[in-house]
């Protein structure tokens, strides 16, 4: 339980917030069933020793206390929906992204306290010297002119016949995206498609 309630809903053992560099605005959607997965997963790794750095963040934001007043301007507890009007592929793509995929944390603009602008769902932001550009439908910033073969394979490879991912999101196809199953990929790319830009 511990567990998930830092994932889903950023909370530690002691009852303090955690900080959003922990998706748990986004890791709210998933279901407590991958949670426990994670947790199982991760129990098979093994440790590593580390020493625990020092909180250095400048003041007021390392006043933890502080997150309650973050999390109720900008985190909204609750599993994904499914929407029923959509289909499957839909719904598991919308919740691959929202979700597990946490593509907000990086393609969604920020307020100047770090929290989502959610008007501007997927629409791009500058962050930590990368741009995460638009991955809406859009046709002239966003992906309406990619294929959905070209968004599968920009996420299975890293590359398409448009653009070759570097940076952050190079690691993120290294690590994550690559290692979808290609229903995965294909339901992702289903759901972005339908954004509207």
């Amino acid at each position: 339980q511990q567990f998930d309630d830092a994932v889903r809903k950023g909370v530690r053992p002691d009852g303090s917030r955690l900080y959003p560099a922990m998706p748990f605005p986004a890791y709210t959607k998933l279901t407590r069933d991958d949670v426990l997965a994670i947790r199982a997963y991760l129990s098979t790794v093994g440790p590593v020793h580390q020493p625990v750095k020092a909180n250095t963040l400048p003041f007021p934001f390392n006043i933890r206390l502080a997150m309650r007043a973050w999390d109720a301007l900008y985190f909204t507890e609750g599993e994904f929906r499914p929407d029923d009007l959509q289909s499957p592929a839909w719904n598991r793509g919308a919740y691959l992204v929202q979700g597990p995929g946490h593509c907000t944390a990086c393609h969604t603009p920020k307020s100047f306290l770090g929290g989502d602008k959610t008007g501007n769902h997927l629409r791009g932001f500058n962050l930590q010297g990368w741009f995460a550009p638009d991955i809406t439908g859009d046709l002239g910033q966003g992906l309406g002119q990619w294929s959905e073969a070209d968004i599968t394979s920009y996420l299975k490879t890293g590359h398409n016949r448009i653009t070759a991912a570097t940076g952050p999101m190079a690691e993120e196809v290294v690590n994550s995206t690559s290692h979808y199953d290609d229903d995965d990929l294909h339901a992702i790319a289903t759901y972005l498609m339908s954004l509207p830009g």
